[in-house]
């Protein structure tokens, strides 16, 4: 459907434009990284001479570049561009009467959302929704090696992954062979562990410091349970989005992986009568 902006002026004029897509979220209106949009300029009861009138046609990029066409009224061509960039695209365009000197404008913005999207669900348990036209490939690797999943997802289609406890590497490739790498951090269940061992801690039943861990190995437990956070804090802050990772950050995602380890070991001195590994 076309998404038709015009004006009309006190002579009569009708003058603006009809956007349309090849691809559209229903949701929110918005449309698509990597879609084409089209944009046909509307021309209505126009008093003028066509013949003796031009377009002026300009947009401005998410990244600050701008593109110009002026072009005769007479004979109108669709400007027709990939939207290869997350952001807001702002239009203007300006009919200009040859005879009169008179401009009709009309000026607006093509709002633009990113064809991916990641959302958590229950514990250990995201959702990830292919918001672009075509079919996707998603791969999630654990740092460690040890899980290793492919799967698509068709235009506009939702696949669900569950990754390991830790920082799991999402690729996710678009229909040209484009890659995107993403980090997902799956900690619920270290913190629900954690909970568990503060509650058990300090409101169970037995009395207060009755058969309570040694004071070390509990200042033990939460010295790698805060510098997990640190750690994962440091990441994520820094950059949520990455085109490649490097060793360094490999590094680090590997040093975080290394803090669930500590944390698993802990869980399991503390909780005796609990398998830890029920707790991931």
């Amino acid at each position: 459907m076309a998404d038709i902006r015009t004006t009309t002026y006190p002579d009569g004029t009708e003058f603006g434009v009809s956007i349309t897509s090849e691809f559209v979220q229903a949701q929110d209106d918005l449309y698509t990284k990597g879609s084409e949009i089209t944009i046909d300029i509307v021309i209505n009861n126009f008093v003028g001479d066509l013949s003796d009138s031009s377009i002026e046609f300009s947009l401005l990029k998410p990244d600050g570049t701008l593109e110009e066409v002026v072009m005769a009224a007479s004979v109108l061509q669709p400007l027709i561009f990939p939207m290869r960039q997350v952001g807001e695209y702002d239009y203007i365009a300006i009919l200009v009467d040859g005879t009169s000197g008179l401009e009709y404008r009309e000026e607006g913005t093509v709002s633009n959302t990113d064809n991916v999207h990641f959302e958590p669900k229950e514990c250990g348990v995201f959702e990830i929704e292919n918001r672009g036209p075509d079919v996707a490939t998603i791969r999630y690797t654990s740092i460690t090696g040890t899980q290793d999943e492919t799967i698509s997802i068709d235009g506009g289609g939702l696949a669900v992954l569950s990754p390991q406890v830790g920082v799991t590497q999402v690729v996710y490739t678009e229909a040209d062979g484009y890659e995107r790498t993403f980090l997902l951090n799956n900690s619920c269940a270290i913190e629900e562990c954690m909970s568990r061992f503060i509650e058990d801690l300090l409101c169970g039943d037995e009395k207060a410091c009755e058969m309570c861990p040694d004071e070390t190995e509990v200042a033990q437990m939460m010295f790698f349970y805060n510098t997990y956070f640190m750690k994962i804090h440091e990441i994520f802050y820094q950059n949520s989005y990455f085109e490649a990772l490097n060793d360094s950050m490999l590094n680090k995602i590997t040093s975080v992986n290394q803090m669930i380890e500590k944390i698993s070991e802990f869980c399991a001195l503390f909780n005796p009568d609990y398998d830890c590994k029920t707790c991931f």
